[in-house]
C-alpha cells in the first residue's frame, strides 16, 4: 500500500488572526485530499485560538527561546524560535514530502536541505517595522531585511496573497527581481469554508 503523502506546516504563532486562519484551512484541505499533515509552531495556546486547530496535530517546538529581549528585538526572537522549530523538525520529524512556511522565511534554506518548500507570504515583514529612527535600528533592520528577502527567493513555491501583495512583492524585493530572473510569485488567495455558512 502506498504511504501518505506528509506535510509539514510551520508557522511562528498559532493564536487568532487571519493568518492563522488561512494556515489551519490550508492543513484541513491536505487532509481532506489524504495527506497526513502535522503543524510545527514555537507557540500554541489550545484555549486561546481558532477551534479548528484542535483538529489538527500540533506540535510545539522553539518555545523555549524568549518572544522578546528586555522588551525588544522581536523580529529577531521570531527568527530564531521559527529556526529552533524547523530544526527539530529536519532532525526528528521525519521525510516530509512538503514544508509548508509562512511569514518568518529563515528557515526555508534548512528545510529545503531535506525537501520542497512552500512559501506563503502574507505581506514583506520589512514593511511592518517602520521604526527606523535611530541608526542601530537601521542596522538591525538592514540586516533583516537582507535575510528575509535572500531566504524567500530559495523556496521552491511562493505565493502571496493577492494581487495587491504581488505588486508589493515586486517592488519590496529587488533582489529577487534581478538576480532570481524578475521571478513573480502566483496569488493563492486565502480560502473560504462555505460549509460554515447558512445555506438559503
Amino acid at each position: 500500500m502506498e504511504r501518505k503523502k506528509r506535510v509539514a506546516i510551520l508557522h511562528p504563532d498559532l493564536g487568532i488572526g487571519g493568518a492563522e486562519a488561512l494556515i489551519i484551512n490550508l492543513a484541513l484541505a491536505l487532509m481532506s485530499r489524504g495527506y497526513e499533515v502535522t503543524v510545527y509552531t514555537p507557540f500554541y495556546d489550545p484555549q486561546r485560538c481558532l477551534k479548528e486547530s484542535h483538529l489538527l496535530r500540533v506540535v510545539v517546538k522553539g518555545n523555549w527561546f524568549p518572544r522578546t529581549i528586555f522588551g525588544r528585538l522581536i523580529a529577531l526572537c521570531a527568527y530564531i524560535r521559527m529556526l529552533l522549530c524547523s530544526l527539530w523538525v529536519v532532525l526528528f520529524a521525519g521525510a516530509q514530502d512538503w514544508y509548508v512556511i509562512d511569514q518568518v522565511s529563515l528557515p526555508i534554506p534548512l528545510l529545503r536541505c531535506r525537501s520542497r518548500v512552500f512559501f506563503y507570504c502574507h505581506y514583506p515583514d520589512k514593511l511592518l517595522s517602520v521604526n527606523r529612527t535611530n541608526i542601530l535600528m537601521r542596522f538591525y533592520r538592514f540586516w533583516l531585511d537582507l535575510i528575509e528577502e535572500i531566504t524567500t527567493s530559495l523556496a521552491t513555491v511562493t505565493v502571496v496573497n493577492s494581487k495587491y501583495t504581488q505588486g508589493v512583492y515586486k517592488e519590496s524585493f529587488k533582489l529577487i527581481q534581478k538576480y532570481c530572473n524578475n521571478r513573480t510569485p502566483d496569488v493563492l488567495y486565502p480560502a473560504l469554508d462555505f460549509s460554515q455558512f447558512e445555506q438559503k
